[in-house]
């Protein structure tokens, strides 16, 4: 690292101490008055968070994801980093777009809009309408003049925030878990776990590949879908990808009377566990901000004349279609843990506590645990407690309280197969929401036979 670089990372760490001491000084004391000195500890290191960028915004958003590290109101407050969501400048944007493309805005579309209709720690979205010259370059000409795409655009400078702050964090976090009360939160833990996702979210030629293989992988799939890439028009820092029109998938959880609710908790469901249990290429941030709902128009789809005005008279007989955004983060496992994974599911549908804890063991990093012998024990005497009709009921809950024993017994799973044991619980939330007598279990048991 240069002499320039050090000195840099010294400034922006002055910087992040001043930001950050607040919170360090008083940490010990709420953390051990609890209640409301807790609670307005927790909500100080979100806002603080906030304030330091990206690189800290995306560490508090995974942290969100990881109660096997945290506690669950630390991961509550962190959830709140969800909608932080920095914008840049359309002259940015346009600069990029340029430079990346090697084309200008103007000649590549004939409308650009500079307002962005979403942004993230990473990136923003725009709205755009291929020109004629545009057309013809994107896929060999196979797109025509007047199609919209969203164009997204990598925040200035966020690559090289971002490496600087990760190596700031593993200081960081070595002198703070020297702090008492600070140590049991197992900071450097997360941090280690939080920088491979992290490099490959900067990438957004690799999220087109990704969306590729998606792609590629629910082809057959009516129902389900991705954005489309739109190459050559794909960089580092610019994507071009086909422009997808839905609502979120939570305004439907909030309609009890949305006739398509079962429905869309089965796709939902049943397209996860393909990509769990089949493709091993898993969507690792499948909350409901990055699923879109699109309905099919039945007189468009039956065409005019007598099928259209019949339409008009019936409920729709087409499924509603799931769009699944943002795949910059993925979890792809390797065999043995793949392997694992499965028995950790299968003695899960067995109610087998004791193969459960085993499974778990086999997957996490062993030197940990302390007493794995007890952890098998607790979470062997957990299922023995439960009612089977509980189990089925209420998976979520289940897992959280698996979870919860992780944590007790200092069990850290890899960062894949908690990225996987996570995404799961979050998308049978969800899904349970829509449909309440749904049984992730069942579908898993079924596709593992």
């Amino acid at each position: 690292m240069s002499l320039w670089e050090e000195a840099a990372i010294l400034l922006r760490g002055c910087y992040l101490l001043a930001l950050f001491l607040p919170a360090l000084v008083t940490a010990h004391t709420a953390l051990w008055l609890g209640g409301s000195a807790r609670l307005h500890w927790m909500q100080l290191v979100t806002w603080t968070l906030e304030q330091a960028g990206p690189a800290f915004i995306k560490w508090g958003q995974w942290g969100a994801t990881r109660p096997d590290l945290f506690p669950p109101d630390l991961t509550t407050q962190l959830e709140r980093l969800q909608t932080a969501a920095p914008a840049h400048s359309a002259q940015h944007s346009r600069a990029v777009v340029g430079a990346s493309l090697g084309r200008p805005v103007h000649v590549l579309f004939d409308m650009f809009e500079d307002k962005p209709v979403a942004s993230g720690s990473i990136a923003q979205i725009h709205r755009a309408r291929l020109s004629a010259v545009g057309a013809a370059l994107a896929r060999g000409g196979r797109l025509q003049a007047g199609t919209v795409v969203a164009v997204k655009v990598r925040h200035p400078g966020v690559a090289k925030v971002m490496q600087r702050d990760f190596v700031l964090m593993q200081r960081a976090v070595k002198l703070a878990s020297a702090l008492p009360g600070l140590a049991a939160l197992r900071l450097e833990e997360s941090v280690r776990q939080f920088g491979g996702p992290l490099q490959e979210q900067l990438d957004l030629g690799l999220e087109a590949a990704h969306l590729t293989r998606f792609r590629a992988n629910f082809r057959l799939w009516p129902n389900v879908s991705f954005p489309n890439p739109i190459y050559p028009f794909v960089a580092k820092d610019v994507l071009v990808e086909s422009f997808e029109d839905g609502a979120l998938i939570s305004t439907f959880v909030n309609q009890p009377d949305y006739r398509h609710r079962g429905m869309l908790a089965e796709t939902g469901l049943t397209c996860y566990l393909q990509m769990l249990l089949r493709d091993n290429f898993i969507h690792a941030d499948l909350h409901p901000g990055n699923i879109l709902v699109k309905e099919v128009d039945t007189r468009s789809a039956l065409g005019g004349g007598w099928a259209g005005w019949l339409s008009s008279a019936l409920p729709m007989c087409f499924p509603p279609k799931l769009i699944l955004l943002d795949t910059g983060m993925i979890a792809e496992l390797s065999k043995p843990d793949q392997a694992g994974l499965i028995t950790f599911f299968r003695a899960l549908t067995k109610q087998d506590g004791a193969g459960l804890g085993q499974a778990i063991l086999d997957m996490s990093e062993r030197h940990t645990c302390k007493n794995p012998e007890a952890f098998v024990a607790a979470l062997a005497a957990m299922f023995d407690a439960l009612d089977p009709d509980y189990i089925h009921r209420h998976t979520s809950r289940v897992i959280e309280s698996i979870i919860d024993t992780l944590r007790q017994h200092q069990v850290t799973l890899k960062s894949t197969v908690s990225t996987v044991v996570v995404t799961t619980l979050v998308l049978e939330g969800w899904s349970s929401k829509l449909n309440p007598d749904m049984r992730i279990l069942d579908h898993m048991r079924d596709m593992l036979q």
